[in-house]
């Protein structure tokens, strides 16, 4: 009577052990969750592919869309960092919660870049994005040269017209800008905003356009003076 009920307990344990098995496998008693990596240039707001994420033991390489997928991520905070060659790495913490989660992570250049190469890190709006006209931006720049200008220049998308906004744009001693954007035609029109480094002859000829335009009212398309020259733009749509 005791080896059957013995047997029987064992045969349960059994049983129990499988089903257990079964949920832990299918994930219904421990979930497996997903975590998604959006992994952007800072600078460019482009995404970077090639990137090294690597989330407590599980490594993987972002796509060309600048993501990567891990499918089998436990609850809790999980550290993670990101590497890619030319960029400063980026080390972190992520709260996992739900079946999906998602972090997105701007990268920075490395700081090793030659003192005479103008360079832009945009903050805002960010690239390919809706904006009502006129467009605030806020941004910092690095190694712009004392004997240049700054200025922020329109370029539709379908045109040879480069619009010269409002007047030059003055960085302040912590290296942050800000400055405006008008956009002309209609909503929906696709259009750049151009970030310009201008020598003297190309500033003089904006503040002249600027001028004659004020008088006359007629901002006419201009074609790009040819010492202005664009270090990064962003696009934007007209809403």
């Amino acid at each position: 009577m005791e080896k059957n009920a013995i047997k029987i307990i064992v045969a349960i344990i059994g049983v129990i052990g499988i089903i257990i098995g079964a949920l832990i496998t299918t994930g219904i008693l421990f979930p497996k969750r997903i975590i998604e990596f959006k992994v952007y240039n800072t600078e460019t707001q482009q995404p970077i592919d090639n990137a090294t994420v690597k989330i407590e033991n599980d490594t993987k390489q972002t796509k060309s869309d600048g993501i990567v997928v891990f499918d089998k991520v436990k609850k809790g905070y999980r550290d993670y960092s990101i590497t890619k060659k030319g960029f400063k790495q980026f080390n972190g913490t992520v709260k996992i919660i739900g079946k999906e989660n998602f972090q997105k992570v701007e990268l920075s250049i490395l700081d090793e870049l030659p003192p005479d190469v103008p360079n832009i890190i945009f903050v805002s709006p960010k690239d390919e994005s809706a904006q009502i006209s006129p467009v605030s931006l806020t941004g910092t720049s690095r190694n712009l040269p004392k004997d240049r200008h700054f200025w922020i220049v329109v370029n539709p998308h379908e045109s040879n017209g480069w619009w010269p906004q409002t007047r030059e744009i003055m960085i302040k001693t912590n290296n942050k800008w800000n400055g405006v954007a008008v956009l002309g035609g209609d909503k929906g029109l696709k259009l750049d905003i151009h970030f310009i480094v201008a020598d003297n002859e190309a500033h003089n000829e904006f503040n002249q356009y600027l001028s004659e335009c004020a008088k006359t009212k007629d901002y006419y398309e201009k074609p790009r003076p040819t010492g202005a020259n664009s270090i990064g733009y962003i696009t934007v749509t007209k809403k």
